[in-house]
């Protein structure tokens, strides 16, 4: 349990760091312009984690997840580098990681 949860904030950190350190990521991992690997991440970690966390941070990771499901299902452009840099709904996912975090 407690790996799970260790797991679930190294992914919360990665999701609220900058763009910088997000790329960095994907080259260590040599899938640099694979961006969807950061919500695939999410995905693994969020499903098992999610029954153990406090209210607060349950429903702040909840906003999260709808927000990457959203990016999933919408414009492909989301997941270009260009747009990690630039693009409001990465803004969003790394103020709602941060503030996930801030509530565990």
């Amino acid at each position: 349990m407690n790996q799970a949860i260790s797991e679930f904030r190294r992914v919360l950190s990665l999701l609220a760091a900058d763009a910088d350190a997000q790329e960095d990521y994907l080259h260590r991992l040599q899938i640099a312009t694979s961006l969807d690997e950061l919500a695939l991440e999410w995905d693994d970690v969020f499903t098992v984690v999610r029954p153990m966390l406090p209210e607060q941070a349950k429903a702040s990771s909840d906003e999260l997840d709808a927000a990457l499901n959203a990016m999933s299902h919408g414009d492909r452009s989301l997941w270009s580098v260009s747009a990690l840099r630039s693009r409001l709904e990465w803004r969003q996912v790394r103020e709602l990681a941060s503030a996930t975090t801030e509530l565990l």
